[in-house]
């Protein structure tokens, strides 16, 4: 059961690429989606590459504000 605010996400249109571009993937967040914030957590492992992100959504009519990315060091 999900607490008030948290949901699942319905889309993947965030998409990342860890080997230079060669495949790309929404990735998977063992963190809970926070509706509220729209806020997603992802914990990435690197392949040697810089981290490559995109935003895949059709239509982008239907889209408003702005996408944030906070990279923070592993533990």
């Amino acid at each position: 059961m999900s607490e008030p605010g948290r949901s699942t996400p319905s889309s993947s249109a965030i998409q990342v690429s860890l080997d230079g571009g060669k495949t790309w993937k929404h990735p998977a967040s063992t963190a809970s989606f926070n509706a509220t914030d729209h806020r997603y957590t992802y914990e990435l492992m690197g392949e040697d590459n810089a981290l490559q992100v995109r935003f895949s959504d059709n239509p982008i009519s239907d889209n408003s504000g702005r996408v944030q990315i906070f990279l923070l060091p592993g533990a």
